[in-house]
Protein backbone atom coordinates (compact mmCIF):
# COMPACT_ATOMS: atom_id res chain seq x y z
CA UNK A 1 0.00 0.00 0.00
CA UNK A 2 1.70 3.51 -1.35
CA UNK A 3 1.39 5.80 1.61
CA UNK A 4 0.29 9.50 1.19
CA UNK A 5 2.77 12.63 1.47
CA UNK A 6 1.08 15.05 4.08
CA UNK A 7 0.73 18.37 4.92
CA UNK A 8 1.94 19.29 7.88
CA UNK A 9 0.60 17.23 10.95
CA UNK A 10 -2.67 18.19 9.68
CA UNK A 11 -3.23 14.33 8.21
CA UNK A 12 -4.62 16.23 4.90
CA UNK A 13 -2.79 14.44 1.99
CA UNK A 14 -0.86 16.75 -0.82
CA UNK A 15 -3.09 14.86 -3.77
CA UNK A 16 -6.58 15.94 -1.53
CA UNK A 17 -5.51 19.21 -2.41
CA UNK A 18 -4.44 18.67 -6.10
CA UNK A 19 -7.44 17.26 -6.59
CA UNK A 20 -9.53 20.19 -5.27
CA UNK A 21 -7.46 22.46 -7.59
CA UNK A 22 -7.96 19.94 -10.61
CA UNK A 23 -11.77 20.30 -9.99
CA UNK A 24 -11.64 24.49 -9.97
CA UNK A 25 -12.47 24.84 -6.34
CA UNK A 26 -10.81 27.85 -4.74
CA UNK A 27 -8.46 27.95 -3.09
CA UNK A 28 -10.90 29.35 -0.31
CA UNK A 29 -13.47 26.79 -0.80
CA UNK A 30 -10.53 24.74 -0.33
CA UNK A 31 -9.81 25.36 2.74
CA UNK A 32 -13.11 25.91 3.76
CA UNK A 33 -14.16 22.26 3.57
CA UNK A 34 -10.43 21.14 4.64
CA UNK A 35 -10.31 24.02 7.73
CA UNK A 36 -6.99 22.59 9.01
CA UNK A 37 -5.23 24.07 5.99
CA UNK A 38 -3.78 27.52 5.36
CA UNK A 39 -3.38 29.44 2.12
CA UNK A 40 0.20 28.97 2.58
CA UNK A 41 -0.52 24.57 2.66
CA UNK A 42 -2.02 25.04 -0.47
CA UNK A 43 0.61 26.87 -2.40
CA UNK A 44 3.47 24.13 -0.65
CA UNK A 45 1.41 21.37 -1.62
CA UNK A 46 0.70 23.10 -5.62
CA UNK A 47 4.68 23.87 -5.39
CA UNK A 48 5.60 20.42 -4.21
CA UNK A 49 3.13 18.95 -7.28
CA UNK A 50 5.10 21.43 -9.86
CA UNK A 51 8.74 20.58 -8.43
CA UNK A 52 7.93 16.93 -9.09
CA UNK A 53 6.70 17.04 -12.36
CA UNK A 54 9.53 18.88 -13.18
CA UNK A 55 12.20 16.49 -12.06
CA UNK A 56 10.02 13.24 -13.54
CA UNK A 57 8.41 14.94 -16.98
CA UNK A 58 10.27 16.39 -20.17
CA UNK A 59 8.84 18.56 -21.81
CA UNK A 60 8.88 18.89 -25.72
CA UNK A 61 11.77 21.14 -26.07
CA UNK A 62 13.70 19.06 -23.96
CA UNK A 63 13.43 15.74 -25.98
CA UNK A 64 16.45 14.46 -27.67
CA UNK A 65 16.31 11.69 -30.35
CA UNK A 66 19.12 9.64 -30.56
CA UNK A 67 17.81 7.64 -33.22
CA UNK A 68 14.58 7.59 -35.46
CA UNK A 69 11.98 5.71 -35.95
CA UNK A 70 10.80 5.26 -39.36
CA UNK A 71 8.12 3.59 -41.43
CA UNK A 72 7.62 2.42 -44.69
CA UNK A 73 4.77 1.26 -46.29
CA UNK A 74 5.37 -1.35 -49.27
CA UNK A 75 2.83 -3.58 -50.55
CA UNK A 76 0.51 -2.67 -48.03
CA UNK A 77 2.68 -3.78 -45.25
CA UNK A 78 4.08 -0.78 -42.71
CA UNK A 79 8.06 -1.77 -42.07
CA UNK A 80 10.02 -0.63 -39.22
CA UNK A 81 12.64 0.62 -40.56
CA UNK A 82 14.28 1.76 -37.38
CA UNK A 83 14.39 -1.92 -36.49
CA UNK A 84 15.43 -3.42 -40.08
CA UNK A 85 18.57 -0.56 -40.20
CA UNK A 86 20.04 -2.34 -36.89
CA UNK A 87 20.54 -5.41 -39.22
CA UNK A 88 20.82 -4.00 -42.73
CA UNK A 89 22.02 -0.22 -42.00
CA UNK A 90 21.37 0.57 -45.72
CA UNK A 91 17.53 -1.00 -45.92
CA UNK A 92 15.81 0.79 -48.38
CA UNK A 93 17.83 3.70 -48.97
CA UNK A 94 18.80 4.95 -52.45
CA UNK A 95 21.87 2.41 -54.26
CA UNK A 96 24.55 4.12 -54.64
CA UNK A 97 26.81 3.87 -58.71
CA UNK A 98 29.68 2.69 -56.70
CA UNK A 99 27.63 -0.01 -54.61
CA UNK A 100 25.73 -0.86 -57.93
CA UNK A 101 29.67 -1.62 -59.50
CA UNK A 102 30.59 -2.85 -56.24
CA UNK A 103 27.96 -5.29 -55.96
CA UNK A 104 28.50 -6.60 -59.93
CA UNK A 105 32.30 -7.03 -58.90
CA UNK A 106 31.28 -9.59 -56.03
CA UNK A 107 28.57 -11.24 -58.05
CA UNK A 108 30.95 -12.00 -60.65
CA UNK A 109 34.08 -13.12 -57.97
CA UNK A 110 31.33 -15.95 -56.99
CA UNK A 111 29.98 -14.39 -53.56
CA UNK A 112 26.92 -16.06 -51.90
CA UNK A 113 23.68 -13.19 -51.98
CA UNK A 114 24.29 -13.98 -48.23
CA UNK A 115 28.20 -12.19 -48.06
CA UNK A 116 26.82 -9.27 -50.41
CA UNK A 117 24.41 -8.49 -48.00
CA UNK A 118 26.43 -8.05 -45.03
CA UNK A 119 28.99 -6.44 -47.25
CA UNK A 120 26.39 -3.94 -48.24
CA UNK A 121 24.28 -3.73 -45.57
CA UNK A 122 20.83 -4.40 -47.48
CA UNK A 123 18.79 -7.27 -47.29
CA UNK A 124 19.25 -10.19 -49.43
CA UNK A 125 15.98 -9.77 -51.30
CA UNK A 126 17.62 -6.11 -52.07
CA UNK A 127 20.89 -7.94 -53.25
CA UNK A 128 18.68 -10.25 -55.51
CA UNK A 129 16.45 -7.73 -56.81
CA UNK A 130 19.11 -5.16 -57.38
CA UNK A 131 21.18 -7.47 -59.49
CA UNK A 132 17.97 -8.45 -61.60
CA UNK A 133 17.68 -4.61 -62.44
CA UNK A 134 21.16 -4.12 -63.08
CA UNK A 135 20.78 -7.39 -65.62
CA UNK A 136 24.04 -9.10 -63.84
CA UNK A 137 22.67 -13.13 -63.53
CA UNK A 138 22.06 -12.84 -67.94
CA UNK A 139 25.21 -11.07 -68.18
CA UNK A 140 27.00 -13.25 -65.74
CA UNK A 141 24.92 -16.34 -67.12
CA UNK A 142 26.12 -15.45 -70.67
CA UNK A 143 29.69 -14.72 -70.41
CA UNK A 144 29.99 -18.37 -68.50
CA UNK A 145 28.07 -20.10 -71.13
CA UNK A 146 31.14 -18.22 -73.80
CA UNK A 147 33.40 -19.39 -71.53
CA UNK A 148 32.57 -23.04 -71.82
CA UNK A 149 34.53 -25.14 -74.28
CA UNK A 150 32.66 -27.53 -76.60
CA UNK A 151 33.18 -31.16 -73.79
CA UNK A 152 31.57 -29.13 -70.88
CA UNK A 153 27.70 -28.86 -73.42
CA UNK A 154 27.86 -32.77 -74.01
CA UNK A 155 29.05 -34.06 -70.68
CA UNK A 156 26.23 -32.92 -69.13
CA UNK A 157 23.62 -35.19 -70.04
CA UNK A 158 25.66 -38.14 -69.04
Amino acid sequence: MQKSIVIRDTGISVTDVLRGIAKGYTYEQIIKYLPALSMADIMTAAQFAHDLIASHVTTDHEIKLSAEIKLLANKGQLIDLSELRKKYARAYETWETREDNQLVAMHRQGMSIDEMSVQLKRQPGAIISRLKSLDAFSRDGASRRRARSPNEGSSRGS
